[in-house]
Order: C-alpha cells, then structure tokens, then sequence
C-alpha cells in the first residue's frame, strides 16, 4: 500500500479485495495512540478523509468501461490521461487496484497536510507500509 501524488491529484495502490476498516484497525495500533484520546481520534479523522471517498479505478474500469478500453492501462491513459511512464510506474498487478483520492471532497485540511506539510506523504506511507489487507 502506498500513496503518492500525480500532478494534482492523489492515488494509492492497495489489494483489490482491501477491507478499510481492518486497514484503518491496524493503522492504529502503529500510531500507537490510547484509544479515545485527542491523538486517536485525529488520526481516524485523516485516516478517513483520505479513504472514504476515493475512487477504486479498476472497479470503475470493469463496472462501466471494459467494453470502452482493451485494458485498465488503456482506460488510465486515454480516460485519466496518465502517461505511458506514469502508468508504468504504478506496477499494478492483477491482485492489486488503483485508488483515486479525493482528498478535497472530504477535508480541505487534510489536502493541506499532503500538500504543505513537509514529508507528511512520507510518514503516511511509513504508517501504512506492511498493511497489505
């Protein structure tokens, strides 16, 4: 699992069969903050306007536009507009989905921390590596 920033916009690329809330479970256990404490519940709070509204592309690729596209690369390259090396660069595999975040649609300070705050991308990606759900 890992989130990372094309242009404007935010992805991650998780399981196709990932279960948020067992992801979100274990995101808290390694923030390692007492449960109901301001902490906690600040993390939930990023944890959710970063997940709960995003969009599984590859879901999207196959519910409304398989018949559209050869691939799921063609639909990120001619739907999306990513390019080739972008597309390249995610290495998605077969098991794996692409999520779209919609970070604005939830929180605008949570787009603030990703955009502003330095290396808040990299310590998200920290806490969520080895969470593989």
């Amino acid at each position: 699992m890992k989130i990372f920033r094309l242009g404007e916009s935010y992805y991650c690329v998780m399981k196709k069969k990932y279960n948020l809330d067992k992801i979100k479970e274990l995101y808290l256990k390694k923030a390692k903050v007492k449960k109901g404490s301001f902490a906690a519940e600040y993390v939930v709070t990023i944890f959710n306007n970063v997940f709960y509204n995003a969009v599984d592309l590859k879901k999207d690729y196959n519910d409304f536009y398989n018949d559209e596209y050869n691939s799921f690369n063609d639909f990120l390259y001619h739907k999306k507009l990513f390019s080739r090396k972008d597309i390249g660069d995610f290495d998605i595999h077969q098991e794996q989905t692409l999520l779209e975040l919609n970070l604005n649609r939830n929180n605008y300070n949570t787009k603030t921390l990703f955009e502003y705050e330095d290396n808040f991308i990299k310590v998200f990606n920290e806490m969520l590596e080895g969470i593989d759900i």
